[in-house]
C-alpha cells in the first residue's frame, strides 16, 4: 500500500508574518524496505490579521 503524507520542514514566525515549508511525500512499500520518493515542496506567506491567519503567497516551488 502507497503511504501518502505531508512534509513540514520549515516554520518561522516573526510578529504577524508566517512562512513554512511544506510538501506532499509518499513511500512505496516493497516486500524488503519501503521506498521513499520526494514530491512537490513549497514556501508558503501566512499573515495575521484580524485574529485570523491569511495565505498571502507561494514561491520557490520544486518538484522531483
Amino acid at each position: 500500500m502507497t503511504v501518502y503524507f505531508i512534509v513540514i520542514d520549515s516554520v518561522e514566525v516573526s510578529g504577524t508574518m508566517a512562512e513554512v515549508v511544506i510538501g506532499v511525500d509518499l513511500a512505496i512499500p516493497s516486500q524488503e524496505h519501503a521506498g521513499k520518493l520526494c514530491c512537490c515542496t513549497a514556501r508558503d506567506r501566512y499573515e495575521r490579521a484580524g485574529g485570523e491567519w491569511r495565505f498571502v503567497w507561494r514561491k520557490s516551488e520544486t518538484c522531483s
